[in-house]
């Protein structure tokens, strides 16, 4: 006799159940409810669930006959307190027993989760709690805690986790919690950054944190991505000559809680620690979070005199080696509304 049908047995004889009862009971666990038609659904297990809540509606999903045996069923074998949360796919052909098992391993339902580069930590955050996974504002208070970044062993000069949540497609189990989803993007990261690109910022003299933070505005500033190298050039060359970067992206993130989409004038003389209008060199830190292009981007520029750029509104855009060739090339494709109208990547791109 193998151990759950001795429990099983056990059960029958504690309960002190008739021969017509405990044959119900015994048929009840081990076989299914119905295997044709065969009905599957997918059931979630919040924590907090009861046993009773669940048995009810596992039986008004009908995946099982009986509310009441399944909850005492569960009770006498000792299975509640090793139920897990998550979403399972349970079907009417699965017996009582191998639902209990199927609970028990914390195997639930995935989804797929798509993080596009370029988004930032507020963004990050709305899209997992649209998908039902955790809440936005546990994401942005553990984004910076310090003590989960000392942790992840994120550099001690990054001010949260943005520019570290590496932007790809994932699949996660609703019974993960914030923290372990985070964890899973900054390892994700941390697998991206290899030995070359840690060889790479020592022989240029950046910091790990300022090729990220780098990368993040390059990653912002262009769609095109043939054009990444050629925007990491022009940022070189200003940093390299103590320019400021004046990067419309940086000013947008720096007021991001605030921002209404209408990027003015006004905010461009708004002194933070991401207003590269006000603020010499790089910003605090990450602005968003780039993808590997943006990266190897901002590792290696192309090699260019370019000091300014302007968008081109078709996604790509003019680059000048000087500014009265660049104040031109504003005229002719910024200041000109009917040049913008209707196809000013900026505009349409700006969050």
């Amino acid at each position: 006799m193998n151990k759950k049908k001795f429990l099983l047995v056990i059960f029958i004889l504690l309960f002190g159940m008739g021969g017509y009862r405990a044959g119900g009971m015994v048929h009840f666990a081990f076989f299914p409810y119905q295997t044709s038609p065969e009905n599957q659904e997918t059931i979630s297990i919040p924590r907090g669930l009861s046993p009773y809540e669940l048995s009810q509606q596992l039986q008004k999903k009908k995946l099982i006959s009986s509310a009441r045996r399944f909850y005492w069923l569960g009770k006498a074998l000792g299975h509640w307190p090793k139920m897990k949360a998550g979403d399972y796919e349970i079907s009417s052909s699965q017996s009582p027993l191998e639902i209990f098992a199927l609970i028990q391993t914390g195997l639930s339902k995935n989804y797929p989760v798509t993080f596009q580069e370029g988004k930032n930590r507020y963004q990050f955050a709305e899209i997992l709690e649209s998908k039902g996974l955790g809440k936005k504002e546990n994401y942005l208070t553990l984004c910076k805690d310090k003590s989960f970044l000392n942790s992840m062993d994120l550099p001690k000069e990054t001010p949260s986790c943005e520019g570290y949540l590496f932007p790809e497609t994932y699949q996660f189990p609703k019974s993960l919690s914030e923290k372990q989803i985070l964890i899973t993007l900054i390892s994700r990261f941390k697998k991206n950054w290899t030995l070359e690109f840690q060889q790479r910022a020592q022989q240029i003299k950046m910091t790990q944190h300022q090729i990220i933070t780098l990368a993040s505005i390059v990653e912002k500033e262009t769609g095109a991505s043939e054009e990444r190298p050629l925007i990491s050039s022009v940022f070189h060359n200003r940093l390299k000559k103590k320019m400021r970067l004046q990067s419309d992206p940086t000013t947008i993130y720096g007021i991001w809680e605030n921002f209404n989409g209408n990027l003015q004038k006004k905010h461009l003389f708004e002194k933070n620690n991401y207003n590269t209008y006000k603020i010499k060199g790089l910003p605090i830190g990450p602005i968003a979070n780039p993808g590997l292009k943006a990266i190897e981007a901002a590792l290696y520029p192309a090699t260019s005199s370019y000091l300014y750029f302007v968008s081109k509104n078709d996604g790509t855009h003019y680059f000048s080696k000087t500014i009265t060739e660049h104040n031109q090339a504003v005229r002719k494709y910024q200041l000109n509304s009917k040049a913008r109208e209707g196809k000013s990547w900026r505009d349409l791109h700006q969050r």
